[in-house]
């Protein structure tokens, strides 16, 4: 096939009208500002969001704050526990200074040798000696007052036995071990 077969019926005419439009073109003059091409009308795209998108980045919000929320309401729990083991602890060492000085952990009468700590925004504190003119036991109880820590009740004793004796209903039931520490998480 030689190279006039290639430029047969429809190539030849177009190879010729090009020939033609190539040797008759105006000469480009170089200063001259170049023609600006009128802009062809383009469909232009509203912007803003699809309903669809929208549900869809809904379920997704609603789906990561179902996971979240449990999770971030149990850390708050177990920041407010530390009010009640902390001021417990402290109870403790009051009563022992109290020992060392009286050799008795209060002044009889069911009372212990100091008052009780101040009721704090997450807990209510009480104090039971032991029976009888010098007691020589005590147990300092935390009940829980407020909505995170209510059910929750912490005690200890002369002998530093930490127990957790109730916990919210959230958290389940105690476990067997409730009786020798404070629970501050989540079994």
């Amino acid at each position: 096939m030689g190279r006039e077969s290639l430029l047969d019926g429809v190539g030849k005419q177009w190879a010729s009208s090009w020939r033609w439009a190539r040797a008759h073109a105006a000469p480009v003059d170089p200063t001259r500002e170049p023609r600006q091409v009128a802009a062809r009308p383009t469909l232009r795209r509203e912007r803003g969001f699809t309903v669809i998108e929208l549900m869809i980045t809904v379920v997704i919000i609603a789906i990561l704050a179902s996971i979240a929320y449990p999770s971030y309401q149990d850390y708050v729990r177990r920041g407010a526990l530390t009010d009640g083991t902390t001021t417990l602890a402290d109870a403790r060492v009051k009563m022992e200074q109290y020992y060392q000085d009286n050799s008795s952990y209060g002044p009889g009468g069911g009372v212990c040798g100091f008052a009780n700590p101040a009721t704090t925004k997450y807990f209510s504190f009480s104090c039971a000696p032991a029976a009888g003119a010098s007691p020589q036991t005590y147990t300092f109880t935390a009940t829980g007052t407020a909505g995170l820590t209510n059910g929750f009740v912490f005690t200890i004793n002369h002998q530093n036995v930490r127990a957790t004796t109730g916990m919210h209903a959230a958290w389940g039931s105690l476990p067997g071990d409730a009786g020798t520490r404070w629970i501050l998480k989540k079994p």
